[in-house]
């Protein structure tokens, strides 16, 4: 059996979507304030503040390029969830170069917390929802897709990664790395809701309701490798390699209505400027109706009242959080 239900889906029930989406907005609020804080402290040994985040750093996983593309070349590369400084690295060792893109959910606020500190990268995040990828990039387009530690944040790790393999070429890489079952370690608290594992050598996504073998689900359209490597702190990492053989279908677990209705809502609080893209998805009303659909006016209401007065200002055309 590929797919398990430990016990009756939580997002089935409208009420478990406002509970969901209510949990995710209040994750905001921490989320946010560590970014600032340790800007404006300046914090030396965080990687995003090294003088390699201004100067480029060199790209963090040689052994992909030649397995992309083994004669050299150009490689298009993605970093979902990049956070403030994408770190993933744009130099790399001939006959290879890195032409890095990156992307997140919340990029408009990190950026202008980037910008009132005076804190230049070589890439700069846009605005992105990892579940609608393919709204902004072209399908096919990227030889590496990368995440790392984002994947525990998502609505919706299985349309995530779906939307990871739309805009990676076939023969490309979708590449994961995360600390092992992070949402439990962390108590489920703020952006952390689901766990990556492997178990047997298998890629496993589950949460406290649900389980999923992406190793099986992907058979035939991907081929899965997936490795556990212990860390100092008594953690380990999971990185798992996902070369894309063709296009996969994973099962959908929410109504396509709910993501439109997140899409929209983070369009409108977060990037203006994105507007357009989600005005040209189908059934598109106007953006101050995306706030409206009950279950995502409960989980507003629900949400934390740093994110609400926060989100809301960054809506405002030149506002600095």
């Amino acid at each position: 059996m590929i797919h398990t239900r430990r016990n009756a889906d939580p997002l089935d029930a409208q009420s478990g979507f406002e509970t969901y989406i209510a949990n995710w907005l209040r994750g905001l609020d921490s989320e946010i304030a560590f970014w600032r804080t340790l800007f404006a402290t300046g914090y030396p040994d965080h990687e995003c503040l090294r003088p390699e985040a201004r100067t480029g750093y060199d790209f963090r996983y040689p052994e992909l390029p030649p397995l992309v593309c083994p004669e050299g070349g150009t490689l298009q590369v993605l970093d979902v969830g990049s956070g403030p400084v994408c770190t993933l690295g744009t130099r790399s060792a001939a006959p290879w170069t890195i032409e890095l893109s990156a992307c997140d959910p919340l990029a408009p606020v990190y950026n202008a917390i980037l910008d009132r500190h005076g804190f230049e990268t070589q890439v700069r995040g846009r605005f992105a929802l990892g579940e609608h990828l393919d709204a902004f990039y072209e399908p096919g387009r990227f030889h590496i897709v990368h995440m790392c530690n984002a994947l525990d944040h998502a609505f919706d790790p299985l349309a995530v990664l779906a939307s990871m393999l739309r805009v990676c070429r076939a023969g490309g890489v979708v590449y994961l790395q995360h600390n092992e079952n992070e949402a439990q370690f962390q108590g489920y608290e703020g952006l952390h809701q689901w766990n990556i594992c492997a178990e047997d050598g298998e890629l496993v996504f589950w949460s406290r309701a649900e389980r999923f073998n992406l190793t099986r689900m992907l058979s035939g359209a991907a081929e899965v490798s997936c490795t556990r490597t212990p860390v100092p702190g008594g953690r380990v990492v999971v990185a798992a390699t996902i070369r894309k053989l063709a296009e996969a279908e994973l099962p959908a677990r929410t109504a396509a209505a709910d993501y439109e209705a997140v899409f929209k809502l983070l369009c409108c609080l977060l990037s203006p400027e994105c507007r357009a893209v989600a005005a040209g998805s189908p059934a598109f009303a106007a953006i101050r109706e995306a706030a409206r659909p009950r279950p995502l006016h409960a989980a507003w209401k629900r949400s934390g009242r740093g994110a609400k007065r926060l989100l809301l200002r960054i809506a405002k055309p030149g506002a600095k959080p």
